[in-house]
């Protein structure tokens, strides 16, 4: 792929990442985000096996497609579990910044681990 394509998918993927944004919240009015959220997974899921399943343009289109129905997952998964936190609700939300951080450096340290 020439380098001008891929960062035109770049630039695509970005885009549809906003607008699945806009969307999102838009949709979020009428389904509870709960449910939302178990729609957009199971599509992300069935996008992805298309993705490994068929090589080319196919499969190429549905990951692309996976930006748009991923763009509401992390702000949605930080709402609702911060809800009902109360007092804890600032302990509650570093501890889902922080399984970000350990989501990015505890696996390549699990990889070592299991080499040994």
């Amino acid at each position: 792929m020439r380098e001008r394509t891929a960062g035109l998918l770049l630039t695509g993927t970005l885009g549809a990442f906003g607008i699945g944004r806009f969307v999102s919240s838009y949709v979020m009015r009428r389904l509870s985000p709960s449910r939302l959220m178990a729609w957009y997974a199971g599509l992300n899921v069935l996008l992805l096996i298309i993705g490994i399943a068929f090589s080319g343009w196919v499969g190429l289109t549905a990951i692309f497609a996976t930006s748009f129905f991923m763009s509401v997952m992390f702000p949605t998964i930080f709402a609702m579990g911060l809800k009902d936190l109360g007092p804890n609700t600032t302990l509650g939300g570093s501890l889902i910044v922080m399984t970000i951080i350990g989501g990015a450096f505890g696996t390549p340290l699990m990889s070592l681990l299991a080499e040994l």
